[in-house]
C-alpha cells in the first residue's frame, strides 16, 4: 500500500480472479484466496490443479487476469 486507506489493487486483483476462474466454470472461495496469499505462481498453480483439477487451465486464468486487469487500469 502506498498510504492510501484502502488497498483496491488487492481488492481489483480478486475480482478479475473471480472473473477468470467463472470463465471455467470455477468459483474461487475467500478461503481459497486466503490459502494462496504469499505464494508465488508456480505455488499457485499447485494450488489450483489440486483445488480444481487437470481440466482447470492456468494460461487462460492468468490472460483473463491480465485482461481485466488492464480493463480496470482505464
Amino acid at each position: 500500500m502506498d498510504g492510501l486507506l484502502l488497498d483496491s489493487e488487492r481488492y481489483m486483483w480478486n475480482i478479475s480472479m473471480d472473473i477468470a476462474a467463472k470463465q471455467q466454470g470455477f468459483t474461487l472461495t475467500d478461503e481459497f484466496h486466503h490459502s494462496i496469499m504469499g505464494l508465488d505462481k508456480k505455488n499457485s498453480i499447485k494450488k489450483y490443479y489440486e483445488e480444481f483439477g487437470p481440466t482447470f487451465d492456468c494460461d487462460l486464468f492468468y490472460e483473463t487476469i491480465e485482461k481485466e486487469n488492464r480493463k480496470n487500469e482505464k
